[in-house]
């Protein structure tokens, strides 16, 4: 789950729908030109945070704040499960993107202290790689670290994108999330610039799409208050409507 804080409320939004966004630039993306941007890599981005959809049927409550975990400081046990169903149900869906979205997860900052979950995904792309065409992990990892680069990318614009929104609360932005840090475009090293044109507008520049395009990004707004139990949060996001930030990305 994205919180957003506000000044009186938070905004949620799950992690599919991030992982959508993430699908949906890509796509546009590719309507540039972008060869590099292959169907089954745009179908990775889109899909690499499904892992996410059954934690985020309802909010978790955090007992050591009374506030709401969010995909950062959700328990480590919880999100090894979490990552190793969903990496069982992409490999349903085609080997590739399993593969791709195992060494996404296992790169993370922070990652290589689950050390239970590296060696299962490096177990898992093991098996996955002769699936794809490789003799092996290391050749099959090699292969996909444009990829990887790529789908990385996404993932972080799509997060600066949920995580600036103008109108929350400036204390509570990440320093992770500032351009700086991963605004740099693959393959060509070409810095990105992002910006905020109005609460609805995203400009990006150089701008590698064909046309300005809109995406629907939806949310629940909750209180911003302490949460008494695990129950009264859940309750709360089953009384919330559907809210929608309609998005706008242009030059």
């Amino acid at each position: 789950m994205i919180v957003q804080i506000w000044n009186d409320h938070c905004r949620l939004i799950t992690q599919e729908q991030h992982a959508l966004l993430s699908g949906v630039l890509a796509e546009a993306w590719a309507d540039g030109g972008n060869e590099t941007l292959h169907p089954m890599l745009r179908q990775a981005i889109g899909l690499h945070d499904n892992a996410w959809r059954a934690a985020d049927r309802a909010p978790r409550w955090n007992p050591d704040t009374s506030g709401i975990h969010d995909f950062v400081s959700i328990p480590d046990d919880e999100r090894l499960l979490l990552y190793g169903g969903g990496l069982d149900q992409l490999e349903r869906v085609h080997p590739y993107i399993a593969a791709l979205v195992s060494m996404h997860y296992t790169r993370f900052s922070g990652t290589v202290h689950l050390e239970s979950l590296q060696k299962q995904e490096s177990a898992r792309r093991e098996r996955l790689a002769q699936l794809c065409g490789f003799p092996n992990r290391d050749i099959l990892e090699q292969s996909l670290t444009l990829d990887l680069k790529w789908l990385q990318f996404f993932d972080a614009l799509s997060l600066w994108i949920c995580l600036t929104t103008p109108g929350i609360r400036e204390d509570t932005i990440p320093a992770w999330i500032t351009p700086e840090r991963w605004a740099v475009i693959p393959g060509t090293g070409q810095a990105l610039q992002p910006v905020w044109a109005d609460p609805r507008t995203v400009r990006l520049q150089p701008f590698p799409c064909r046309e300005p395009f809109q995406f629907s990004l939806y949310f629940r707004r909750l209180p911003a208050t302490d949460w008494p139990s695990a129950d009264a949060l859940e309750q709360a996001w089953a009384d919330a409507p559907v809210g929608v930030l309609p998005l706008r990305i242009e030059p």
